[in-house]
């Protein structure tokens, strides 16, 4: 696991309240955007994300950190209901403390609300959902002699203004309550979530913000104004902690959940939805040999050692993968598999299936009706980058595949092009 960014600052934290520090160091935890993103989807090496890989790092910092330890969930949990259960049971085992709603969390909270809920997982945000009191403005964490209150900004129902005077009053009553440290979590975007703090009063500002951002990545964490400024990547792909100590000093660090120990747990629970879902699936589709395309047996007679080296091409394995690691279910199948990638039905259990030549070329059935006379058009990078996303492929080298592919397809049987995964645990 690789960490990103980390900043030390000598001063202490603004003590809300006013009052003698707390008994203890403080250690706080933030993670979170889910976006329906249980795990990384594991093509192409290295990717970012997963609640297993976050419960294992969760895990560590909870043994090797002193003192009181708060996390802090990002919200924007997702929208799919089959996958609200699973993710709420998980953040309970990571010991969230409290959950920082989005916008769409709040249009949501009608199926949100009740999982959340039935895993007492509490919920805070400045615009909550209409007429609903169990979600608060702010909420209070009272652990080891430390109160950290917590708020939610996101875009909604509130103008500017409102919600400057919303978050100014929100913070001023965890002063009131005699809360040691305010955290913004903001969804607000960097300008708009600036220009409100910019507006305040500095006894009005939360000490620390968490800003949700799109990024792949994390920034590095900054001071501003006396605010400390934290982000957070899209799906779930990066936490960050900030540690403060007796004498004040604190010690901010950001880093991406990349490969690394798995929590075995939460794994078996993701499997299991996983199993679930390929169970609620077809197991096979009577019309998958109706979806005409040109196959690799097609190409046989006038190809045979293309064939022959593309057949034990990683691409050509792609629906082995999936089956080995228990994910051939509709939500990957569309870039494993040609068959499902043109009518949405699984391919045969035997014979060709994954990544084939009609994948990658265009126009094959004129070719093979006048192969001398028209040839087939390569698809080209933007082809390969319909599913070599940055967020499947991270780091995805298309030169590097290109050779690959080229290789099989002039008959050479190509080396694998990653390093297999790590054995999780």
């Amino acid at each position: 696991m690789k960490q990103l960014a980390w900043l030390v600052i000598a001063a202490a934290l603004p003590l809300l309240a006013g009052g003698q520090p707390a008994r203890g160091p403080l250690s706080l935890a933030f993670g979170g955007l889910c976006q329906d993103y249980l795990e990384a989807c594991g093509c192409g090496g290295h990717n970012a994300g997963g609640l297993a890989r976050r419960g294992a790092i969760l895990a560590d910092w909870r043994a090797k950190t002193p003192g009181t330890k708060v996390v802090i969930e990002a919200g924007d949990l997702g929208q799919r209901e089959d996958r609200l259960p699973v993710t709420a049971r998980c953040l309970a085992r990571l010991g969230v403390d409290v959950v920082a709603l989005s916008a769409q969390d709040v249009d949501d909270w009608t199926k949100l609300g009740p999982v959340l809920g039935a895993h007492l997982l509490a919920a805070t945000c400045l615009v909550p959902p209409a007429g609903e009191p169990a979600v608060s403005a702010a909420q209070v964490i009272e652990t080891g002699g430390w109160k950290v209150g917590v708020l939610s900004a996101t875009p909604g129902r509130l103008a500017d203004p409102d919600l400057q005077d919303a978050l100014g009053a929100g913070v001023a009553r965890l002063r009131a309550d005699g809360c040691d440290l305010a955290v913004l979590v903001s969804h607000l975007g960097s300008e708009v979530t600036a220009s409100l703090l910019s507006r305040l009063p500095a006894e009005r500002r939360p000490g620390v913000v968490l800003l949700a951002t799109d990024s792949d990545f994390t920034e590095p964490p900054a001071e501003r104004d006396g605010v400390l400024w934290l982000s957070q990547a899209r799906r779930a792909r990066s936490v960050a902690f900030v540690d403060v100590a007796n004498d004040g000093q604190r010690q901010a660090r950001a880093m991406l959940v990349e490969d690394g120990p798995h929590d075995a747990v939460i794994d078996a629970w993701v499997d299991d939805y996983y199993r679930r879902v390929r169970d609620g699936e077809s197991t096979a589709s009577p019309t998958a040999a109706q979806v005409a395309f040109a196959r690799p047996a097609s190409c046989v007679e006038c190809h045979g050692r293309a064939v022959t080296a593309w057949r034990s091409h990683a691409h050509a394995q792609a629906v082995t993968t999936l089956e080995q690691r228990g994910r051939d279910v509709a939500g990957c199948m569309g870039c494993h598999d040609e068959t499902f990638r043109r009518a949405g039905v699984r391919p045969p259990a035997g014979g060709d299936r994954g990544v084939q030549c009609a994948t990658c070329h265009d126009g094959l059935e004129a070719h093979l009706k006048s192969p001398r006379n028209v040839k087939p058009k390569a698809r080209g990078k933007a082809g390969c980058e319909s599913c070599h996303t940055t967020e499947n492929s991270p780091h995805w080298d298309y030169s590097k595949y290109r050779a690959s592919v080229l290789g099989a397809c002039q008959g050479r049987p190509q080396a694998r092009l990653t390093a297999p995964a790590a054995p999780r645990g």
